[in-house]
C-alpha cells in the first residue's frame, strides 16, 4: 500500500467496529506508521487416543514485510475446552519443555518493544517532582524545563502537517511557560523575566492564523449540519478559502520553526532552564515556593468572586472574557503546582473550576466565530462578484451562533454563582491560608464592608 492511501484519520475508515473504536481511541488525531508487519494466524487442534479434540490454540506469528521472511516471534494462544482442562494443562506443560514462555502484553507491544519503537509516554500534565521548602525559581525551573521539552515534542509533527492537535498542544505549552513567569511575579530579575515572556509570545504570535484556520476547518461538519440544507453548499465556497489560506499560514509557521533562528533560540532556553543558574536573588526567588503558591491561589480565587459580584445579564462579552482569563490562571496555578497543594480539597475546587472553564470557553468561542464570519463576509464582498448564497449563509450560521452564545451566557452564570458560593470560598480559605493569613484576610473583608 502507498504511502498515500494509508488511512489515519478515524472518519476516514469504513464503518464498522474498528472505526468506532478508533474514535473514542483518537479523536482528531491521526495515526502515524511506525512500523510494518504481517501477522498470520494458524488454528491448532491437539486430539486424544479417540480421536476427540481435548485443546485446541491458535500460533499467531509475526513477520516482516518481505518475502521468505522468518517471523519474529510466535505467540500461542490457549483456548482450552470445557470437560477437558486436565488434557489443557498437559499439552500446556508440553509447550513450556518446548521453550514456550507466559507473557502478559499483546503481540503488537512485544513487537514495538523489540524494534525499539514501543510508544512514548506523553502527556501535557507531567509531574515536575516538587516538594513545598523548595525555593520558587528552582520550582519555577523544573516546571519550565518539563513543558518547554514537551513543546519541543510537537515541532516535528506541525512541520510534517500530521494532525492539528501538534500545534494545539505547541501553543499550550508555550502559553504554560508564561504563565509560570507571570503568575509568580519576581521569580527572576524583571528585565530575564520581560525577555523570556517576549520571546514565547512571539513563537506564539507567528501560530495564530494557523491555528485559526484549523478552528474552523475542524468546525465544518458543526457548521453545516447547523443551518438548512439549501444554504449548506454555499459554505463550501468559505471553507475553500480557508483551506487556501491555511496552506500559506502552514509554510510561514514551517519555516519559521525550521529557521536557524528558531533552533538556536529554543537551544539556548533549553540549556538555560535545564539546570540552576547564577542570578541575583529576588525578594521571591529563595522562598520557599509551597507558601507562596497557597497564597496565591487564594488571592486568583477572591480576584474571581470580586468579578462575579461585578456581572450582570447585559454584561458585554469583554468582561466575560476577564472571567475566563483569571480562570485560567487559577486553573495553571493549581495544575502547575498541585504537587505542593493538600489533594482531596484541590481536587474538588479544580473539578467545579472545570465546568466553569467549560462554560466560559463555548461562551468565548461563540463569540470569536461569530466576529471570525463577520471579518471574512466583510473581505469577500470586497471581490466583487455574486455572493448572495454565501450572504444568507453566513448570516443564519451567525444567527445560530449568537443563540448558542445567549444559552451558554446563562449557563456560565449559573456555574459562575456555584463556584463563588460561600461554602466554596470558606474552603478555599481552609486549604491555602495558614492561621495568621486567615485572620488578617478575615480583618480586609471586615474593613471592606
Amino acid at each position: 500500500m502507498s504511502a498515500k492511501r494509508v488511512l489515519r484519520f478515524e472518519w476516514k475508515f469504513p464503518e464498522g467496529g474498528l472505526r468506532r473504536e478508533l474514535k473514542d481511541l483518537l479523536g482528531i488525531r491521526s495515526l502515524i506508521r511506525i512500523a510494518r508487519l504481517s501477522i498470520r494466524e494458524q488454528p491448532v487442534e491437539l486430539l486424544n487416543e479417540a480421536q476427540k479434540t481435548v485443546f485446541r490454540f491458535v500460533l499467531t506469528s509475526l513477520l516482516p514485510i518481505r518475502e521468505a521472511a522468518e517471523p519474529f516471534f510466535t505467540l500461542c494462544h490457549f483456548k482450552p475446552l470445557r470437560g477437558y482442562e486436565t488434557d489443557a494443562e498437559r499439552a500446556a506443560d508440553i509447550l513450556r519443555t518446548l521453550g514456550a514462555t507466559e507473557i502478559r502484553e499483546g503481540p503488537l507491544t512485544l513487537f514495538l518493544r523489540q524494534q525499539g519503537t514501543a510508544p512514548r509516554q506523553y502527556t501535557l500534565r507531567p509531574a515536575f517532582d516538587l516538594a513545598p521548602e523548595l525555593p520558587a525559581r528552582e520550582t519555577a525551573r523544573r516546571i519550565i524545563h518539563k513543558i518547554l521539552g514537551i513543546s519541543r515534542q510537537n515541532e516535528a509533527g506541525i512541520i510534517d502537517d500530521i494532525d492539528t492537535e501538534f500545534l494545539h498542544d505547541y501553543r499550550i505549552c508555550l502559553r504554560k511557560i508564561r504563565s509560570v513567569l507571570s503568575l509568580i511575579k519576581g521569580i527572576y530579575p524583571e528585565e530575564k523575566t520581560e525577555e523570556f515572556k517576549t520571546t514565547f509570545a512571539e513563537c506564539c504570535d507567528v501560530t495564530n492564523r494557523l491555528r485559526d484556520l484549523d478552528v474552523y476547518l475542524l468546525a465544518r461538519d458543526n457548521y453545516t449540519a447547523m443551518i438548512p440544507a439549501p444554504l449548506r453548499p454555499s459554505l463550501e465556497e468559505m471553507f475553500r478559502d480557508f483551506a487556501r489560506e491555511r496552506r500559506g499560514a502552514l509554510k510561514k509557521v514551517v519555516g519559521h520553526l525550521k529557521s536557524a533562528a528558531y533552533r538556536e533560540s529554543m537551544e539556548r532556553l533549553e540549556r538555560f532552564f535545564s539546570k540552576p543558574v547564577d542570578l541575583p536573588d529576588t525578594d521571591v526567588s529563595p522562598a520557599p515556593m509551597g507558601p507562596v503558591v497557597a497564597k496565591r491561589i487564594y488571592k486568583s480565587y477572591k480576584r474571581i468572586v470580586k468579578i462575579e459580584r461585578s456581572l450582570g445579564a447585559d454584561t458585554p462579552d469583554e468582561a466575560v472574557h476577564q472571567v475566563r482569563i483569571q480562570c485560567k490562571k487559577l486553573r495553571y496555578l493549581i495544575e502547575f503546582f498541585g504537587e505542593l497543594l493538600p489533594s482531596d480539597e484541590t481536587e474538588h475546587i479544580e473539578k467545579q473550576l472545570r465546568r466553569l472553564q467549560t462554560s466560559l470557553g463555548l461562551f468565548n468561542d461563540y463569540s470569536v466565530q461569530q466576529r471570525a464570519l463577520l471579518d471574512y463576509w466583510e473581505q469577500k464582498r470586497k471581490t466583487g462578484g455574486n455572493h448572495e448564497g454565501l450572504a444568507l449563509s453566513l448570516g443564519g450560521l451567525i444567527a445560530l451562533l449568537n443563540e448558542g452564545q445567549q444559552t451558554e451566557r446563562k449557563r456560565f452564570h449559573d456555574t459562575l454563582d456555584d463556584f463563588c458560593a460561600p461554602q466554596v470560598t470558606r474552603a478555599v480559605k481552609a486549604a491555602y491560608l495558614d492561621s495568621d493569613a486567615l485572620a488578617a484576610d478575615s480583618a480586609e473583608d471586615a474593613a471592606a464592608r
